[in-house]
């Protein structure tokens, strides 16, 4: 049995297998069938990875002791903060992400090397698992070659979906695995199988092999309606309804299962005509909202997104300073409030933001509310709690009804400031937070907007591709459209597009 094989023989392994075909079943049956004393150390990259790698371990029952999973820099992390005494030679995460995580892969790699390490690492696990391995780069390769001296290293991977955008390079299939003995056993699509579509997944492996052999950047896209493959044309960028008529087009697919996947970078018709911009966050909500799609749609953050470190650090600062006098107060609190994704709108509503004094209301429900707004502020000021701040948060969203713009970030920014004290800081509690979600992973359900690597690893019934002509290469094309299960829409300029390698 090839499993077994995999699981039983070399120090190290790689099983190459295209999206899909079991990677994840195969971890899953590594740590089932793990006749020794000691877990699967496994790794994976993202915390959609972590969460889809749990979710298998218990729908199949595997004995939660014959493994350890989380994320490559979390593991690193745990190892740097276990035997790092001095943690002021460790970069911020907040304010130099790239520079923090290559310094976690270093010193891991220089905690291994000693021989008190070494031995805990031995005597903890059987063998180290390496999801998702086309994501490496090359600090952390040298990390897990540097495991594989201790323990078998089981990798798998696929390099058409390698889409992370490192400073420095991925790891090289063709040069970077000459010591390795290779496994391609997995040759069945089983998401497509299971999901009772395999034309879709004939037709998304026809893509593949396109887009792997083909030595030309044009691709050519196919309508095939039998397997629910669905290349549209028809709509016009330049049309001022182009947003309004993809958003009727959306709400009309019927599925509990959506992503919209939206390149990284995206064409906008503005006043000065159609230009292209890179799409973050707020341009996703931008484009949620010009479409006329609900907040039902959420949209996905990244786990390191900087305003969750950024907004935590100015709202410390903001507990920190003592304001003269109540109007001061109000001024930075409202501005804190709609940093913190509330409207602004819905503030100016009965609060002068310029001054800090409150609008009167000749209406009497919204006298009251104004009444109880001013009861919230006055109380945050004198006492000079946190808890008291998120109360106004709370009575802003809830009573109000205030439509977040981000969800995720509004009410991690309220258990921050909840968890907060005197000895620590909003800025610490928010780092915790994030640590423990990465820890965990994150399941993604129901309707969801996101770019290629941030829905990386997830699975939804129905996939809609936004201007699929903006994305940049093969291998992101490949990993959004891999996604689908059941239905998928490829909504592009030109049934020919142009896709770099």
């Amino acid at each position: 049995m090839s499993i077994e094989k995999f699981h039983k023989h070399g120090q190290r392994n790689l099983l190459i297998a295209a999206a899909g075909h079991g990677k994840t079943y195969t971890i899953s049956e590594l740590a089932r069938i793990n006749d020794q004393p000691r877990p699967y150390l496994i790794l994976t990259h993202t915390h959609a990875g972590v969460a889809s790698l749990r979710e298998k371990m218990v729908s199949r029952n595997v004995n939660v002791h014959s493994y350890v999973l989380t994320t490559i820099h979390g593991f690193c992390q745990s190892l740097v903060l276990a035997y790092t005494y001095d943690y002021t030679t460790i970069p911020s995460r907040e304010n130099n992400t790239s520079e923090f995580y290559k310094y976690l892969c270093t010193k891991a790699i220089e905690l291994i090397r000693l021989k008190v390490v070494s031995s805990i690492i031995k005597s903890s696990y059987s063998g180290v698992i390496v999801d998702e391995y086309q994501d490496c780069n090359i600090d952390q390769h040298k990390f897990a070659l540097e495991l594989a001296r201790i323990i078998p290293l089981r990798a798998l991977g696929d390099p058409l979906q390698c889409i992370f955008d490192f400073k420095d390079k991925c790891v090289d299939f063709n040069t970077d695995f000459s010591d390795f003995d290779i496994f391609t056993f997995l040759d069945k699509p089983w998401r497509w199988i299971i999901s009772g579509n395999d034309l879709l997944g004939a037709k998304i492996l026809k893509c593949r092999d396109h887009l792997e052999k083909r030595k030309e950047n044009d691709f050519r896209l196919m309508d095939d309606p039998q397997s629910n493959f669905r290349v549209i044309t028809n709509f016009d960028i330049n049309s001022p309804q182009y947003f309004q008529d993809i958003g009727r087009f959306i709400r009309g697919i019927v599925s509990d299962s959506l992503l919209i996947i939206i390149p990284s970078n995206i064409k906008f018709r503005g006043k000065k005509g159609i230009v292209t911009t890179f799409c973050n966050i707020e341009h996703r909500a931008d484009i949620r909202s010009r479409m006329g799609l609900s907040h039902g749609f959420s949209l996905l953050e990244s786990i390191d997104d900087k305003d969750f470190y950024g907004i935590s650090r100015i709202l410390d600062n903001f507990f920190e300073n003592k304001h003269a006098n109540i109007e001061s107060y109000i001024i930075e609190a409202c501005k804190m409030l709609t940093t913190m994704t509330l409207g602004v709108s819905n503030i100016k509503e009965y609060i002068n933001i310029e001054n800090g004094k409150f609008i009167k209301k000749k209406d009497i429900e919204k006298g009251k509310i104004s009444n109880n707004l001013r009861t919230l502020f006055n109380k945050a000021f004198s006492n000079c709690k946190r808890q008291d701040f998120t109360a106004i948060a709370k009575y802003f969203h809830y009573s109000l009804r205030t439509t977040l713009k981000r969800p995720e970030l509004f009410f991690d920014i309220l258990s921050a400031i909840n968890a907060s004290n005197q000895t620590q800081s909003v800025l610490d509690c928010m780092i915790e937070r994030r640590n423990i979600l990465r820890k965990q992973g994150r399941k993604v359900k129901g309707k969801a907007i996101g770019t290629t690597l941030l829905t990386k690893g997830l699975e939804f019934d129905t996939v809609v591709v936004f201007q699929a002509d903006m994305i940049k290469d093969r291998r992101n094309f490949y990993v959004a459209i891999s996604r689908a299960t059941r239905n998928l829409y490829i909504i592009t300029s030109s049934d020919r597009i142009i896709l770099k390698r």
